[in-house]
């Protein structure tokens, strides 16, 4: 879901998941491939700002909801 950017005009907090596991005894981490500037290309966790009434509960399940197009539970 794509949110117009008024919503994050005075948003001054961003939340960021931290998704792991381990697998052969070796630690994996989720990262996204970053899609606008700056760092377009580059690798970045799963997150965003917070938008307008939303607490950073709701942004971290939206944010990883889009992730993995599925309902997290936390």
């Amino acid at each position: 879901m794509r949110h117009s950017n008024e919503n994050y005009e005075l948003s001054r907090v961003a939340v960021d998941a931290v998704i792991c596991t381990i697998r052969d005894a070796q630690l994996f981490v989720y990262l996204n491939t970053r899609e606008k500037p700056p760092g377009k290309g580059s690798f970045e966790l799963p997150g965003g700002l917070l938008l307008a009434r939303e607490s950073a509960e709701e942004t971290l399940a939206r944010k990883v909801t889009d992730v993995v197009a599925a309902r997290p539970t936390f």
